[in-house]
Order: structure tokens, then C-alpha cells, then sequence
């Protein structure tokens, strides 16, 4: 829910031309739960909900929503979530929105697009389901180029569930581990400059900046992982924001709510705990803004206290 993005559908067996190569989809990557295919010269980066495939000026997103009552291809339920987005992106200037119904290898869903005004650019997202679990397949739609933009939708029309009870299988986590997450000590490593904001993760933990869709997602050798979206979005205010992230994750997840402002360094946060019905904290998200910035925190691994500390030292550049 903060990400400009789309999709697509239909299964193409073949290539492309991109630049002035030939690419195909020459390799399959073998997720948890799902596999895709893709050029072989992109790499993929895992981490506990976010799979992230790109290479050629392309990043492909492989997301995971934990949702109790969703069933598999329950389009109802998914047509919520894509509603949901598309009334967050459709106040914008540049790009040209659109929705419709599809089904891609059995699964199905919402193929989400982009297309920008001016420029030939854009991106698609598909969402779909599995049993206990929202899917977003997609890309950014700061994609250039029609070849691109074919390589991609080709790459997300392969996508297949391979484990369809993978997220009913799982065990649960216990309670007092996910409400009080154990707090890793260590020492700053060095500034991380990610487009507009500056921020110095600890030494235990690794960023990486998805230039193509504004995220830093921090990872850890424990597998705990967080991100942050940086939108430049003069026109709307953080708690017009943080509205429709509490309205769209509450309907599609049948979550409660919980709301508090809270100041960590530089940026005062609306901050919103989304909790299941025997109060445990199934996610935390963060909504600030400065200088026309606005900085969207996602934790779904507990909010401690080193996660705090490296929000402290954000700076907007």
C-alpha cells in the first residue's frame, strides 16, 4: 500500500529484445512458496515477506500480506485491496490508473496499472490470494521503455504458487515474542543514502535501496526485516496517508486498530498498530513527513527498540 505500481496477464512462452540484446527468461527462481521466471543475468534478493528480482533497469516485488480470512482467488477480498490503492494513487498528475479483473496460472486477481502522461514509462502490480495471505506481484512505474516494460510483464505473467498451503502450515509465533521483539545491541555502521533521505542502519543490519520503487529494506542475519518508502508527494499530507493504510489493511485483514503520534528524531509519526483479535501486533506502520517528504515505515517483526534507534537518525538530504 504505498508503492506506484501495476499488472497484467495471460502465460507468454518466449523473449524479447531489450536495448540491443535478446533476453529471455531463461531462469526459474524457486521462492518459498512460488516460483518465477526471469532473465538470468537479474538477481533476486529474499527476505521474510519481499522477494525482490531485477536487473536491466527492472525490479520485480514478490509481497506477502498475512491475512486470517482470505481464501485462495477470493477476488472479492482482492478487489478491496487494489480499491484500496488505486484510491491512494489516484490523485496523481502524471500517471494514468486502471484496474481489471485477471487470472494468471490459475490464480485469481487484480492486474493493477500504471502508464505515465508524458513519458514512456510505467508499471503494473498483480494482486491476487492465497488461503490466509495477499499476493502483490509487481513492478514501479518508473519502468522506461515499451521492450522493458514487455520483459517485465512477461516475467510477472509467470508467476506460480508452487506451495498453496505454505501459509497455513506455518507455526504461529508466540505472543510474547512478537509483542516485545528482542532488542539486538550493537554500534552504527555508516550513513546509507537512499535517494532523498540519509539514515544510518546499526552494523548487524543490511539495507538495500530499490531505487525503481522509493524502498529500503533492512535485513538482519536473524532474518528480522523492516522497510521504509520514501514518496515525494507534495500535494498530500501523512495523515490523509496514514488513513488510507489504517482503512485498507483493516477491511482486507479484519484487524484492529490502534493509533498514537510519536516523535523519533527529526520527524514526527503518525503511527498505526494493526492487531489480530487476541491483541497481538501483526503490524506497525509509521507515517511522517519532512520537507515534503513522506516517509512510510513497515515492521511486521515487532517494533524494538534498534529499529527505533536507526529511525532516529534519519535526515532528508
Amino acid at each position: 500500500m504505498k508503492k506506484l505500481q501495476n499488472i497484467l496477464l495471460v502465460v507468454i512462452i518466449g523473449l524479447t529484445l531489450i536495448s540491443c540484446g535478446k533476453t529471455t527468461l531463461d531462469k526459474t527462481y524457486e521462492g518459498p512458496y512460488f516460483n518465477i521466471s526471469h532473465p538470468g543475468s537479474w538477481k533476486a534478493e529474499e527476505g521474510q515477506s519481499l522477494t525482490t528480482i531485477s536487473g536491466d533497469g527492472v525490479g520485480i516485488m514478490i509481497e506477502s500480506v498475512p491475512n486470517e480470512q482470505i481464501k485462495a482467488n477470493d477476488i472479492a477480498e482482492i478487489k478491496t485491496y487494489s480499491d484500496q490503492l488505486l484510491k491512494e494513487l489516484g490523485g496523481s498528475e502524471d500517471f494514468n490508473l486502471s484496474t481489471e479483473e485477471k487470472e494468471i496460472n490459475g490464480l485469481k486477481g487484480v492486474w493493477l496499472s500504471a502508464k505515465s502522461k508524458k513519458e514512456e514509462k510505467g508499471g503494473f502490480m498483480f494482486i491476487t490470494a492465497v488461503d490466509k495471505a495477499v499476493l502483490m506481484v509487481g513492478v514501479g512505474a518508473e519502468v522506461e521503455g515499451q521492450e522493458k516494460l514487455d520483459l517485465a510483464k512477461m516475467a510477472i505473467e509467470s508467476f506460480k504458487i508452487t506451495k498453496p498451503d505454505y501459509f497455513t502450515k506455518k507455526e504461529p509465533v508466540k505472543k510474547d515474542t512478537e509483542t516485545t521483539p528482542k532488542t539486538e545491541e550493537t554500534k552504527f555502521g555508516q550513513p546509507f543514502v537512499a535517494g532523498k533521505i540519509t539514515i544510518t542502519p546499526l552494523e548487524s543490519w543490511t539495507p538495500k535501496y530499490e531505487e525503481l520503487i522509493g524502498r529500503i529494506t533492512f535485513t538482519n542475519p536473524s532474518n528480522r526485516t523492516f522497510s521504509i518508502v520514501i514518496l515525494d508527494r507534495q500535494g498530500m499530507k501523512k495523515g490523509d496517508y496514514a488513513k488510507s493504510l489504517k482503512e485498507g489493511l483493516k477491511q482486507s485483514a479484519n484487524l484492529k486498530v490502534k493509533e498514537s503520534a510519536e516523535k523519533i528524531g527529526e520527524i514526527e509519526y503518525d503511527r498505526i498498530d494493526f492487531l489480530a483479535m487476541d491483541d497481538r501486533i501483526v503490524v506497525t506502520d509509521l507515517v511522517g513527513e519532512k520537507n515534503n517528504i513522506m516517509i512510510v515505515v513497515m515492521i511486521q517483526d515487532g517494533f524494538s527498540d534498534d529499529i527505533k534507534k536507526m529511525l532516529g537518525t534519519i535526515k532528508t538530504n
